[in-house]
């Protein structure tokens, strides 16, 4: 039982993700789950408290696994599935929220874990919202990252960029050159140790190179568009287990006020700001490792 687990790592001594644990992420192996929904595309890393990490959008298992690293070298076992009609795991297993997080809830019954902590970030917010909601037993805590939770316009050029590699080789030959002024655009503060900025320009390199290809991830983004721009209201008000929503203040993505709405709604949540825009988590260390003390007090 997940719950009654421990993590390995005290928070005195959080850790932070190399460029080598990122590397490692988008090389992990996927496996393929049979559920009662259907089959998930899912991997693993790491071993103790079982945490469930829904990635954004466009992207699969592979960015649920970079968004989670940080959790993953502090003691947690990272569970990184593909959302339906992303990666392996295919539209029919759900199309919408509520369906994506049955789906989620099926994973957890395949795989013998019957609660486990929630990492929901960007486009994986509705799913992550939806499962604590629909499945509160199946949750002892969420952390919602930049999390959807209110309807959303579908974003000009998002199928252009899936479906053009050269987007993708662009970005990262501007990584490769300017990687101060690429780091800076994705909410990353200056780094002065060559460390944290070469982990900084693996993460960024990762998210960039996962987050492109047509056919494997298309189904999914052109579903995901129309379901956002109609989503229906989320079953926040349902959720009992302990929240924190993390969110910048300059998100042009993800407005603010979608983290201002969650908080309102959820009856046990915190809200935390981060000055940046919708990659600030993951390339902020301080937010991180107040990530890992959160989890901790609610564990």
């Amino acid at each position: 039982d997940g719950h009654r687990e421990r993590r390995v790592q005290p928070v005195s001594a959080a850790a932070l993700p190399t460029a080598e644990d990122y590397r490692a992420c988008v090389t992990e192996p996927a496996q393929v789950a049979h559920t009662s929904r259907g089959p998930v595309e899912y991997a693993e890393r790491g071993q103790g408290l079982p945490l469930l990490s829904l990635h954004g959008s466009p992207a699969a298992f592979e960015n649920g696994l970079l968004s989670a690293e940080f959790a993953r070298v502090n003691g947690f076992r990272v569970i990184a599935p593909s959302r339906p009609g992303y990666g392996g795991t295919a539209l029919t297993t759900g199309r919408t929220p509520t369906e994506h997080a049955d789906a989620m809830a099926a994973l957890l019954d395949t795989l013998q874990l019957s609660t486990v902590c929630v990492l929901a970030f960007s486009g994986g917010g509705p799913c992550g919202y939806a499962l604590a909601g629909r499945h509160p037993d199946r949750v002892c805590c969420l952390l919602a990252v930049e999390g959807i939770a209110l309807p959303v316009p579908a974003p000009r050029g998002g199928r252009l960029g899936l479906r053009l590699t050269p987007v993708s080789t662009m970005a990262g030959w501007m990584l490769d050159r300017f990687p101060e002024r690429m780091l800076s655009s994705l909410g990353a503060p200056p780094a002065t140790d060559p460390q944290r900025q070469a982990a900084n320009v693996a993460l960024a390199r990762g998210v960039i190179t996962t987050a492109t290809g047509w056919a494997r991830l298309g189904d999914g983004y052109d579903n995901e568009a129309a379901q956002i721009a109609a989503l229906e209201p989320l079953p926040l008000s349902s959720i009992t287990a302990p929240t924190l929503i993390v969110h910048g203040r300059t998100d042009t993505r993800v407005p603010p006020s979608h983290a201002e709405h969650a908080h309102t709604s959820i009856g046990n949540a915190h809200l935390r700001w981060l000055e940046g825009g919708h990659f600030a988590f993951p390339f902020t260390p301080s937010a991180q490792r107040d990530a890992i003390a959160w989890f901790d007090q609610h564990l």
